[in-house]
């Protein structure tokens, strides 16, 4: 966060009132914490990174700085077209020289659950894997495989099992099989030298795809079926590997039968959008003044400034002026108007009620 949080557990509920957090349990002897984020509009705050990140602009100890990309990793993914009616998307990035301590790596699994259950649907729309980037050969193959021919060691075991072995037998498999069980040929990723990274959005396999306190450069795969939960997924997960001084490099996907273009991904971009105060004040009941506006975007992440102001005859008219707000790309929102009403009100109303597991959860790294 950029500085030291409160010790005592009202101290830690103040500031996490914000991003609508409590603290569950306090461990004083081992300098840690467990928070319940209730928050399940705003997937950027369901990570340490996150909620550091998000207090460190409200508390105003930092601007909003948004993480950019490094530059090109030079891997590159070719898409099957068979791939359409099962799973057809796919979005990659490799972030470098990470610091992945074990409370780092605890952060990532826990993030990586609540995506996939909540944000992922239960890994149907959107799925996260994480593989050890130095041991992968270009380019990957995103492809289809009979389930009864490919086989491959699921991470966690030690015996190489076909893929509809690891969909009756495996844990992961039994719990989430459902998503491709259905089709002739399943989901598969290839690398250049033809090993199996994994079965989306089952399992990785034990070889590539265990990441632990040694690995520095990673992988990050999302996989699914809806093309925007597929890439806002990779932007949190790879923002969230990036506070931990990670380096984000760009992937680019082939898809068979469509454009040439290659879709490069994560698109980091940020976009730009005007706001009307008087209209913003007319919804919300309220009288903010410009400059309050622009306040309270800036804590919440948002760089903002005042771009249009009328002058009437007698006074400079508020009720005209319009902002132009910077909307970083990790602020994800799945209600363009909560949002408005949270950043301004400092609070926000009607939750999907999605619960998530605690911060603390130390359960190892599965495949998404």
């Amino acid at each position: 966060m950029g500085q030291k949080a409160p010790r005592d557990e009202d101290g830690l509920n103040q500031i996490l009132a914000y991003v609508k957090g409590d603290v569950e349990s306090l461990d004083e002897q081992n300098d840690s914490v467990s928070i319940e984020v209730k928050d399940s509009n705003h997937p950027d705050i369901w990570s340490v990174e996150g909620i550091a990140r998000a207090l460190r602009t409200h508390l105003g100890i930092a601007k909003p700085k948004a993480p950019i990309l490094s530059g090109k990793s030079g891997l590159k993914v070719t898409v099957d077209r068979r791939l359409g009616p099962i799973r057809p998307y796919i979005a990659t990035s490799i972030v470098r020289n990470v610091k992945p301590s074990e409370n780092a790596l605890k952060s990532w699994i826990s993030l990586q659950e609540k995506m996939d259950l909540t944000y992922g649907r239960k890994r149907k729309r959107g799925s996260i894997g994480f593989y050890q980037a130095d041991l992968i050969k270009s380019p990957l193959r995103y492809t289809v495989g009979n389930p009864d021919e490919m086989a491959f060691v699921p991470l966690g075991s030690a015996e190489k099992m076909t893929l509809r072995e690891i969909v009756e037998k495996h844990p992961k498999g039994i719990e989430y099989g459902g998503t491709i069980s259905s089709f002739k040929d399943w989901p598969l990723l290839e690398d250049g030298d033809g090993k199996i990274l994994s079965l989306p959005p089952i399992i990785n396999s034990n070889d590539l795809g265990k990441i632990g306190p040694d690995t520095k450069n990673i992988l990050v795969e999302v996989t699914g079926t809806n093309v925007d939960t597929v890439g806002n997924t990779l932007k949190i997960v790879v923002t969230a590997l990036a506070e931990r001084g990670g380096s984000v490099y760009s992937c680019a996907q082939t898809y068979a039968g469509k454009s040439a273009k290659p879709v490069v991904t994560p698109d980091l971009k940020s976009s730009f959008k005007d706001l009307s105060v008087s209209y913003a004040n007319r919804l919300l009941g309220a009288a903010f003044k410009p400059a309050e506006m622009i306040r309270a975007f800036v804590r919440a992440g948002h760089p903002a400034r005042q771009v249009n102001k009328d002058v009437c005859a007698s006074r400079a008219s508020a009720i005209a002026s319009t902002l132009c707000i910077k909307s970083t790309w990790w602020r994800i929102s799945r209600s363009r108007w909560t949002s408005t009403s949270w950043i301004l009100n400092g609070r926000e109303s009607g939750p999907l009620g999605d619960s998530h597991p605690r911060q603390t959860d130390t359960r190892p790294l599965q495949k998404s």
